[in-house]
């Protein structure tokens, strides 16, 4: 089900280029080399754990390996996982105006959401809490574009953090390599995959406006 706030359909959508130029588009501030500070913003949230509503039936013979991916780790996750046989990404670019300290509230809001969906349990504000009962290996991997770590202040910045190099077999498209904030939303499961996307874009759209997807 969608609604008129979410990320259009026919938004537009990436092509013709490899992961590692993905990365160089979208997180050119550093890609999964910055992106762990995402975790650190981590906080307690309660949980609405009194419904019982049966979650749908999916096959996931396919599923490589176990349902379940850690969230918190020596990285991100999604940064070492396996492949999973789905995946969606969204980019996001800061609205006017948004201040250091929004940003921070924002983060700790996707970081606390991303790591319930990733372990089977709807975020609080989630209407279908069933629909994340089964996390069939959802990994939320987070990537950092010049505008969110320019926010951050040059003493928060590490002095080896910066634009991606060009490589010679990179083919980027302009229109994709705009975003302040990467979400690269993975699972085996297209259901859960794209109930993740609909509660993590909840999350943003106070702060944030689809760039691509």
């Amino acid at each position: 089900m969608t609604t008129e706030s979410e990320p259009s359909d026919s938004a537009p959508r990436p092509h013709g280029f490899s992961r590692r130029g993905l990365i160089a588009s979208a997180a050119a501030a550093g890609g999964t080399g910055v992106v762990g500070a995402v975790a650190g913003f981590g906080i307690g949230r309660s949980r609405v754990t009194d419904r019982a509503e049966a979650a749908p039936s999916r096959d996931l013979s396919g599923a490589n390996g176990p349902l379940t991916e850690p969230f918190y780790g020596p990285h991100q996750s999604g940064v070492e996982t396996p492949p999973q046989a789905h995946a969606h990404f969204l980019a996001l670019t800061l609205k006017t105006g948004i201040k250091a300290a929004e940003v921070v509230r924002w983060l700790r809001l996707l970081t606390a959401d991303a790591a319930a969906l990733t372990q089977g349990s709807g975020p609080l504000a989630d209407s279908e809490p069933e629909l994340a009962h089964d996390p069939a290996r959802l990994t939320v991997t987070f990537g950092f574009g010049r505008g969110l770590v320019k926010l951050a202040g040059r003493k928060s910045v590490p002095t080896w953090l910066g634009p991606l190099e060009k490589f010679s077999i990179d083919d980027l498209d302009p229109d994709l390599c705009t975003g302040d904030l990467l979400l690269q939303i993975c699972g085996d499961d297209p259901l859960t995959l794209a109930h993740a996307r609909r509660m993590l874009w909840k999350d943003s759209r106070n702060f944030a406006e689809v760039a691509w997807q």
